[in-house]
């Protein structure tokens, strides 16, 4: 990993996990494997908080860019 992970979440079933990067960018580890499956650049600062909405469809994040 480039970027130090500063907040995560698993998947219900534990299969993923989302890692908030200092980056900005949100990584996608299979649990099993730990190896990175993919990667979202999507904030253009430190990732502070994830979280995947109930039916686990939607993944909300928010940074120190003032963005979710």
């Amino acid at each position: 990993m480039d970027s130090e992970i500063r907040t995560q979440t698993i998947d219900s079933e534990g299969k993923n996990i989302y890692a908030g990067l200092e980056n900005g960018d949100i990584a996608v580890i299979d649990a099993e494997s730990g190896k990175e499956s993919n990667r979202i650049s999507i904030h253009t600062k430190r990732v502070t908080s994830i979280v995947l909405s109930q039916d686990e469809k939607t993944l909300y994040s928010g940074s120190q860019d003032c963005s979710i």
